[in-house]
Parts: structure tokens; C-alpha cells; sequence
């Protein structure tokens, strides 16, 4: 989707949160049409399975005009670290990697000839 980027209630959790959670929410601010079609209500099934915002805490938020706090969003979605992972060249040993990619081969081809890994 990442239509999430034009939602501006979103603006707190974007570059926080992991955009399948931003998604996740954006689906249910989508299906808020559906329920106040229907005045039902979202069940909480996001807050309390996923600990995101559900639809009908979001449209909380849409009518009082706020953005979702970060604090509002569980742990496990703000665990996120955008560093650039450190590799040094020594730790890389594409040699290696090498051989192990052709031993494999050499066994699944004598897999698929013989029937025998060897």
C-alpha cells in the first residue's frame, strides 16, 4: 500500500514503527468507512493481539485531530535500527563461501543423478 506516507495522523510513527505495522494500521483506517457504514465496531483485534492502534481507538484520534503518539504503539514495532550495519572486509571470506556453494552443488547433483548423497 504505502499510502500510509500521505496520512498525516501517521506522521509520529513514520521512520519509527515498521511500515507492515504502519500498513496494518492504514488497513484499518481504511476499513472505518466500512464500520461507521454499518455502526459497528473493530473489536480491538489489533490492539489487543498486535498492540497497534485498532479502528475505533483511531478514529479517536482522527476526531480530535492528533497524530498517535509513539507511546501508543507496543515495544515489539519500535525495535527497529535503521544504523547502517559495520562489515569489515576481513570479516567477509568470499572464498570460502565459494566452496561451501559448490560442495552443495556437487551433493545435489550427485543426489540427483545417484539418488545417494555422498
Amino acid at each position: 500500500m504505502n499510502s500510509h506516507k500521505r496520512l498525516a495522523f501517521l506522521d509520529e510513527l513514520r521512520l519509527n514503527v515498521s511500515i507492515y505495522a504502519l500498513n496494518l494500521i492504514e488497513n484499518k483506517f481504511y476499513r472505518l468507512q466500512t464500520l461507521r457504514t454499518f455502526d459497528a465496531t473493530s473489536g480491538c483485534q489489533l490492539y489487543t493481539s498486535c498492540g497497534l492502534v485498532c479502528a475505533c481507538r483511531l478514529e479517536r484520534y482522527i476526531n480530535k485531530d492528533h497524530k498517535i503518539a509513539l507511546d501508543s504503539i507496543d515495544q515489539f514495532w519500535r525495535k527497529l535500527d535503521f544504523r547502517a550495519a559495520k562489515i569489515k572486509n576481513e570479516d567477509i571470506d568470499l572464498e570460502e563461501g565459494l566452496n561451501e556453494v559448490r560442495s552443495f552443488s556437487t551433493q545435489l547433483l550427485c543426489f540427483v543423478v545417484t539418488g545417494q548423497i555422498r
